[in-house]
């Protein structure tokens, strides 16, 4: 039987990927319909990063351009973005993100960057309250990750205490056929 990285718990793959990068939904609010893991930092370091960022295009560059507005952080600087996507039949998909940095970065100094935002509280957890993004701070994630939410999404994602969601039997079947195939 072929184990999965998550068996093997230790770095023993060809390629500089170790079992610390595995696909990992820690932070991500409960109810997602769809999920992306990626490492923006690597690909733009690449060879081919430049290249395939302007592949996508002025489309792309208008959109990177105001997440990293939104974010307050550049894409280069992004180790992993778990993106998710929430369906509503009722409204518009609602997005979820969580922010793994290369470098830590004190709250106080993301908060500044964040557009017009207040601190708030949700349950005795403090976090931050913009506009269109409530921006969340794990202190277990020691500067390095952040997660952006809906504002109407902030009781469940605190409610969930930063454990992964679970998951369909299909995507966490897909997951760990992912694990095994880059083993």
């Amino acid at each position: 039987k072929q184990k999965t990285a998550y068996e093997i718990k230790e770095c023993d793959w060809s390629s500089d990927v170790c079992s610390s990068d595995l696909i990992d939904l820690q932070y991500v609010p409960p109810g997602g319909q769809f999920y992306t893991h990626l490492r923006p930092a690597a690909l733009i370091a690449s060879g081919s990063g430049d290249r395939l960022l302007e592949a996508l295009g002025p489309q792309f560059n208008r959109l990177r351009a105001q997440w990293e507005t939104e974010s307050g952080v550049e894409l280069r600087s992004v180790d992993r973005l778990v993106g998710t996507l929430f369906a509503s039949e009722a409204a518009p998909p609602r997005f979820a993100w969580v922010v793994y940095l290369k470098e830590a970065i004190e709250a106080g100094d993301l908060a500044a960057k964040w557009q017009d935002v207040e601190t708030a509280e949700q349950d005795g957890h403090e976090y931050f309250k913009g506009k269109t993004w409530a921006y969340l701070v794990p202190e277990r994630g020691e500067g390095k990750v952040f997660v952006m939410v809906a504002p109407s999404d902030v009781k469940e994602t605190f409610e969930a205490k930063g454990l992964p969601p679970v998951l369909r039997a299909d995507l966490q079947r897909l997951i760990r056929e992912s694990e095994i195939g880059r083993a």
